[in-house]
């Protein structure tokens, strides 16, 4: 999930690539074990001083379970994300989205 999300970010973020929006619908099975899950992603600084990169931390939790585990990945100073989103595994339109916008701005979240 983590690696889509970044790759879409690397391609909408491309100079060649006008504004516009893509989204991807993952090819995440809905079940895992019997459970579905939920993902939610925050957007936080990379916390050095060095670069003006970002960290998207997204968690993924077995619903009904204790069970959660947490990714990181890198993304540029321009990303921001879409904060309420949450992606439920068990939606037949679950995915995820990037919008570019004529700023450079590149928004993320994840869509129904």
């Amino acid at each position: 999930m983590g690696s889509s999300i970044q790759q879409m970010y690397f391609a909408i973020n491309h100079p060649t690539t006008p504004a516009g929006k893509m989204s991807d619908q993952f090819k995440l099975p809905p079940y895992i074990e019997g459970y579905f899950y939920r993902a939610k992603a925050t957007l936080q600084p990379s916390g050095t001083a060095t670069t003006s990169s970002q960290v998207l931390k997204i968690t993924v939790e077995l619903v009904t379970t204790r069970y959660e585990v947490t990714s990181s990945i890198l993304l540029g100073s321009n990303a921001q994300w879409d904060i309420p989103t949450t992606f439920v595994s068990n939606s037949t339109n679950a995915n995820a989205y990037a919008e570019k916008f004529q700023n450079g701005t590149i928004k993320l979240g994840f869509g129904e």
